[in-house]
């Protein structure tokens, strides 16, 4: 559902949005006002006095990039633009409505670029689609008190970051250039921000440490066997090092504010972050992360209703939860609550493969998996293996073996054998009997986009 696929981005540039409202609910420390000339600082200032006044304003245009790379993968980049107004109350976004105009690039399968809307009001979150065929609205409800729309919901308030952003020495404000937009002349400042001081801030590293609780031990790496305890992991003794890695780190909110009401007419942020993890993994290289909003800002104190669809239908998680993670929650398809594909639709046999046959094929952002078929009958025991195709490849393969109906029998991520022809990412079931005869499906898949590549997929009979 293009609709739930567009909130994700929506709530991550909301991250931001509230910036100027949010910010301003206490004086800009002194050190926030750095390199700058006292004019100028007051200047800045009385601007984030005049914003947290504010009770509302319109997006009439915003767009989002974000983007991502990293190992062999050659990244993904999302374009999503759109527009809506948004009511504040005592620095706080308490409601919004807003229309998706486009949502392009490398979109998850099954994922369309159907305009859509959200709705925040109250403590639910609404989204809608617009149907092809007959542009029909359809509408879906979720509780913003549920599931994991807590995390979500302090990111949409901003509280998190800009509380961070007060903080002495997390960013540093200069004043540029003026510049003249629609025959106005309007102040631009830049906060360029730091962002291994940014996390380590107590309000971000919580929020990360309570992120850090919720991943699967099998997703924080580690050796094969020896998982990653969440509650063993050290992020905060993690993030400084961080600054090692870093090859490029651009972070800044920019602002343009108009000087006979002091309000802030179009906002501009950018994370573009490039760090080199090869001394942690060899095969992970040079990774990279693109965030980039831009809005422009009016209406700024009209009145605007905003209220709740007549009907829709009520889910019961937003479907967002970073242990279950995945390209499924960003097409509308969590493993919670969200309407699900059923597995015999979702793992749709392509091609064949026999016993003692080794088949090819390739895995990255275009092709997440394939569904190879096999016939077998009822007491063969077999072994799968799964594993990259070259020794020097960053590929790290997940294999599963389903039944007709697409029901899990096996799984292996990363195998524990003593194989010398298997790298330690590489995949394996062994010796698993066949309860009937029958066709199953083998489903060849990867971790993530920084490990893609091509793989061989074999399947041995051993009685």
């Amino acid at each position: 559902m293009p609709g739930r696929f567009s909130v994700l981005l929506i709530l991550l540039s909301l991250l931001i949005l509230p910036v100027f409202s949010v910010t301003a609910q206490t004086p800009t420390p002194d050190p926030a006002c750095i390199g700058m000339q006292a004019d100028d600082c007051a200047f800045f200032k009385d601007s984030q006095a005049a914003m947290a006044a504010v009770k509302s304003f319109n997006n009439p245009e915003f767009s989002i990039v974000l983007g991502g790379s990293g190992g062999t993968s050659t990244g993904n980049t999302l374009m999503l633009t759109g527009s809506g107004p948004m009511l504040v109350d005592d620095g706080q976004i308490t409601a919004l409505h807003l229309n998706i105009a486009s949502l392009e690039g490398d979109l998850p399968e099954g994922t369309q670029s159907t305009p859509g809307e959200v709705i925040w009001l109250e403590n639910m979150l609404y989204t809608a689609t617009q149907n092809e065929a007959d542009e029909s609205i359809s509408w879906t409800g979720t509780s913003t008190d549920s599931g994991g729309a807590e995390l979500l919901m302090g990111v949409l308030t901003g509280n998190l970051l800009f509380d961070a952003l007060r903080q002495p020495q997390v960013a540093v404000t200069q004043r540029l250039d003026d510049e003249e937009i629609d025959g106005q002349m309007l102040a631009v400042f830049q906060s360029n921000i730091d962002l291994v001081t940014l996390l380590l801030t107590p309000d971000i590293l919580s929020g990360l440490e309570s992120v850090l609780q919720s991943v699967p031990p099998d997703a924080l790496g580690g050796s094969p066997g020896q998982e990653v305890n969440p509650e063993d992991f050290d992020i905060g003794g993690a993030i400084p090092f961080l600054a090692f890695l870093l090859t490029e780190d651009t972070a800044y909110v920019k602002v343009w504010i108009n000087p006979e009401d002091m309000l802030v007419y179009r906002l501009e942020i950018v994370f573009d972050i490039v760090l080199d993890a090869s001394s942690i993994d060899e095969n992970a290289g040079v990774v990279g992360f693109q965030y980039e909003l831009k809005t422009t800002l009016n209406e700024h104190n009209d009145e605007f209703i905003i209220e709740a669809p007549d009907e829709f239908e009520m889910q019961d998680s937003i479907g967002f939860d970073f242990s279950t993670f995945s390209s499924d929650v960003l097409s509308g398809d969590s493993a919670e609550g969200a309407t699900q594909i059923p597995d015999s639709e979702r793992y749709v046999v392509e091609e064949s493969i026999a016993y003692d046959e080794t088949v090819t094929g390739t895995l990255d952002r275009v092709n997440q998996m394939d569904v190879w078929g096999l016939q077998a009958q009822a007491g063969d025991v077999i072994t799968i293996t799964l594993k990259a195709a070259t020794p020097d490849s960053s590929l790290d393969t997940k294999v599963y073996l389903r039944d007709f109906d697409g029901a899990e029998l096996a799984f292996n991520d990363d195998h524990e054998s003593t194989r010398n022809d298997l790298g330690i990412f590489d995949s394996l079931i062994e010796d698993f009997e066949i309860p009937a005869d029958g066709e199953y499906r083998i489903v060849a898949t990867w971790l993530t986009e920084t490990r893609d590549g091509d793989y061989e997929l074999t399947v041995e009979k051993n009685n």
